[in-house]
């Protein structure tokens, strides 16, 4: 028996045990909602700590019991409900307790809560009925085992919020044809994959670094990898098993492959056919701060290398809480006539290659203000020795701030002065005599501008 099993089945031994022991010398008694739900009240809010197995069918778990929300489901609550069918979990749950759905047979659909950060170690463990299962943006972490024996699930779309895929989380999903590691995740973990025999096709986003050990292992049928240089190593065994592995497609080259340290027993992984510098989409610029009037148009842009991008544009208007896609845009901006509801807009771009890879911008905020612009420039000044020379720079913009920038004659760099007017002036000495100066401004917005370099000269 392997080791998360093995750890798994103790952890649910300790954890029903531990349901004989008051859970707070502040919590309520254990009551029962009118669907048969076990549920205990701790601090004004309901924790539901177990379903009876012989509940059939499907649950919607409630959002309140008695004026209180439902923020828990308990570690085990609905553990080995063989006859549960589908289950939806409301947004007032934030926290999903270990095994919380292990071993639910029947369980073919869950719809989670918008607002769990983490599933939890063994969550929907041992489900082989589960086929659906959508992830909500937000959630950061996929524990240890999360999914692991569910031979059913036959797709999962990570949200570009995982930066976290635990151990096992998908071992033995046999049912898994392709998976795409998202660009948080810097390391996919032990046998995370492992056995997902019928997997074909596995994309591993930017920022990739560590494939562990057995992170792959067994997967019979993987045909193709897609891969960026952003990963150094892959540990012993994570290729392991992978006999019909064919291709890696890898962004980086020679020298970028050669880095990589490949270590024991991934020899189909090393007989692949590598196919190098691939043109696969990679974001050079991200969108940052757009500005413009009322009634004019504010623009954000992405730069991004790769075959044949596709953008997709999202957003949304303060106050709201869910992204929005747009299919007006479908180019490297994203530009809209200002006005109040829309002053202070989020928007990301989510940009794909030809090969499939995804990758998601950062987030660009759209304002409507007054453009940063400078509109008169410092000039080239000569003055009399033990006089005072003076340049000024002019500009357009809301909140304005000002940083001088200097370099005496003989220097090789610029230093950061203590100046933080419109303006720069000093007495010219032989210290001061060619001294170079420009300004650096910046709006409220966060927008900069750099000025032209102005000369001090000496009569």
């Amino acid at each position: 028996m392997k080791r998360l099993k093995q750890t798994s089945a103790l952890m649910l031994t300790v954890v029903l045990l531990l349901q004989f022991i008051p859970f707070s010398l502040t919590a309520s008694a254990t009551n029962t909602t009118e669907d048969g739900l076990e549920y205990i009240t701790t601090e004004s809010k309901v924790t539901i700590t177990k379903c009876p197995e012989y509940y059939e069918g499907a649950i919607t778990i409630p959002t309140e019991v008695n004026g209180y929300p439902v923020t828990t489901v308990a570690d085990t609550a609905f553990a080995n409900c063989y006859a549960l069918t589908s289950v939806v979990i409301p947004d007032t749950v934030k926290t999903l307790g270990k095994y919380a759905f292990n071993g639910c047979q029947a369980l073919t659909k869950v719809t989670l809560s918008k607002n769990i950060k983490t599933i939890s170690e063994g969550a929907f463990s041992q489900c082989p009925a589960l086929t659906t299962v959508s992830i909500p943006e937000g959630v950061t972490a996929i524990g240890d085992g999360a999914f692991e024996d569910c031979s059913a699930l036959k797709s999962i779309k990570f949200p570009f919020s995982v930066t976290k895929i635990g151990s096992y989380a998908f071992y033995n999903c046999t049912a898994l044809t392709s998976v795409t590691v998202p660009q948080g995740v810097r390391t996919i973990e032990e046998y995370a994959f492992a056995n997902c025999s019928n997997l074909k096709k596995a994309y591993l986003s930017f920022g990739v670094k560590r494939i562990d050990f057995a992170a792959f292992q067994n997967c019979k049928n993987l045909v193709s990898i897609y891969m960026y240089h952003s990963v150094l190593e892959i540990y012993d065994c994570a290729f392991n098993g992978c006999k019909k592995l064919a291709n890696v497609w890898f962004a980086g080259d020679k020298l970028d492959k050669n880095i990589i340290d490949i270590r024991d027993d991934n020899s189909y992984l090393t007989k692949a056919k590598w196919n190098l510098d691939r043109d696969f989409v990679y974001i050079d610029k991200q969108p940052a701060i757009g500005v413009n009037l009322s009634g004019r148009t504010a623009k954000v842009y992405v730069t991004a290398q790769g075959k044949d991008n596709t953008y997709k544009w999202y957003y949304k208007n303060k106050g709201e809480s869910e992204y929005r896609y747009t299919s007006s845009f479908k180019g490297r901006s994203y530009s809209i006539a200002m006005n109040s509801p829309r002053d202070g807009r989020q928007v990301y771009c989510v940009i794909t290659d030809s090969y499939g890879n995804t990758l998601k911008t950062d987030i660009g905020i759209l304002y409507m203000g007054t453009p940063l612009k400078i509109t008169t420039q410092p000039k080239t000044i000569t003055v009399a020795k033990n006089k005072t020379a003076k340049v000024y720079v002019n500009a357009n913009g809301d909140g304005l701030k000002y940083t001088w920038y200097y370099k005496n004659e003989g220097q090789k760099s610029f230093s950061k002065s203590s100046v933080t007017s419109a303006s720069y002036s000093t007495k010219m000495t032989s210290k001061s005599k060619g001294r170079q100066v420009y300004c650096v401004v910046k709006d409220k917005y966060g927008c900069k501008t750099k000025s032209d370099t102005a000369t001090l000269k000496m009569k």
